[in-house]
């Protein structure tokens, strides 16, 4: 439980003034990231690529500067045996290059944190914050992804974190305060001050099922719904040390990992039940031990983060409507989260540590294709689906000298370049 609690107050607290960031510019060679170990830049990394790059490093042939960054497989400013072999792991199909797959670059949104994503528009949060000024003011804006037009700007004086938007336009917004109650914030078209509902519920995020315009609030144990008249009524609920890992409001689904009351039984379990008649719909044993489990429903699959041995984690795959498992397998890292929509069956699985690249995952085939953001080392924040072949990522991360740096990206997942993940059984 004290997982899944960090978990949410966490995500609260990531958007605090502290992760407010100046902008940074990438490498002179950032529009040919994607061509990384494409070395002749003919558009496909095969053994001719691999042979420049050797008779490049031999001293046989010495290759320009754009050539020699394409070479850079790892990226660390210097073309090395290193390089050689992940451009053969590429070619044979063992990991794809991280640079095989470019991501397009949010100026408009530089060293915005990103909130969410409501029918192809994205929902940032930017501090104006000078030294004259005792209190921040918060900046809300609704950009259209495609053209980066921004269509609506809200300032206020609290940072507060996104829930959706109503079919009338109203932004809905929430918080959690010093005491951890709850707070929903309506910003109605046109207007800068909210109508504001304060909350006796304790540690919830809010939710807006934008079909059907209701807001609801997710806890670790309880699930509430607003009512018309403005309270909050709970419609489902489970016993400690139970806790929700996974909720799709949309689709009336949530997921309970199941904690057995045998101390010398490490089983667990993982649990669909419907939101509206509150009957299982499924469930499977999980073996996980030391944490809560990380899950999500994309748009035909559960993806579960479930582990078979110690620090080995793994991603099963469940058919959503009958329970089936489609799938097991090995993931390349320790996983701290997996971000999921219905729009899509590709999701972002996020590593436990700093990220290398952005590791997109495909539940009906267990491949995983590689982004190179042009960062190392770097968290990511959020990542939201704007639609079935379009991700924004949020990522952040901490400069040499100190400095954070937070951008946003458009990662385009049809016709990637991905490599098999190996099955876990």
């Amino acid at each position: 439980m004290k997982r899944i609690r960090n978990n949410i107050m966490g995500r609260i607290s990531a958007l605090a003034l502290g992760i407010m960031l100046a902008a940074q510019g990438l490498t002179a060679f950032a529009d040919t990231a994607a061509m990384r170990g494409d070395v002749n830049a003919d558009g496909t990394v095969d053994v001719t690529d691999l042979a420049v790059t050797s008779a490049h490093i031999k001293g046989l042939q010495s290759l320009d500067k754009e050539a020699e960054f394409r070479a850079d497989a790892d990226g660390n400013g210097n073309v090395t045996v290193t390089d050689i072999a992940m451009i053969a792991a590429h070619l044979k199909g063992i990991k794809a290059l991280p640079g095989a797959n470019g991501a397009r670059e949010l100026e408009s949104l530089s060293g915005s944190v990103l909130l969410g994503e409501s029918h192809g528009r994205l929902i940032a949060m930017t501090v104006n914050a000078g030294e004259e000024t005792e209190t921040p003011d918060f900046e809300y804006k609704v950009i259209d992804a495609e053209t980066e037009n921004t269509e609506r700007t809200v300032k206020y004086s609290r940072s507060l974190s996104f829930a959706g938007v109503k079919k009338d336009g109203t932004l809905v917004m929430w918080k959690c305060g010093r005491d951890e109650s709850l707070s929903l914030y309506f910003f109605a078209p046109g207007k800068d001050e909210p109508e504001i509902i304060k909350t006796e519920l304790r540690s919830c995020m809010a939710v807006l099922d934008e079909a059907s315009d209701t807001v609801y609030a997710v806890s670790w144990d309880t699930i509430y719904k607003l009512t018309d008249g403005g309270s909050f009524e709970p419609i489902m609920n489970c016993q400690a040390p139970d806790v929700f890992v996974g909720t799709d409001i949309s689709r009336k689904l949530t997921a309970i990992h199941d904690v057995l009351e045998d101390e010398n039984d490490p089983t667990k379990q993982f649990i669909a039940v419907s939101l509206t008649t509150g009957k299982v719909q499924w469930m499977i044993e999980s073996g996980f031990e030391s944490m809560g489990l990380a899950a999500g429903f994309t748009k035909d699959i559960a993806v579960v983060n479930d582990s078979i041995a110690e620090n080995e984690d793994i991603l099963r795959c469940i058919d959503i409507t009958t329970g089936e498992e489609k799938g097991a397998y090995k993931a390349p890292e320790r996983i701290g989260n997996i971000h999921t929509s219905d729009k899509t069956n590709n999701c972002i699985v996020e590593d436990q540590g700093l990220n290398k690249e952005v590791t997109v995952f495909d539940p009906l085939t267990g491949k995983a294709a590689y982004f190179d953001i042009g960062m190392e080392d770097f968290a990511v924040i959020d990542a939201v689906c704007i639609d079935k072949d379009t991700w924004a990522v949020n990522a952040l991360k901490y400069s040499a000298e100190g400095d954070r740096v937070m951008k946003t990206f458009i990662l385009d997942t049809a016709d990637t370049d991905s490599v098999q993940l190996c099955k876990a059984y």
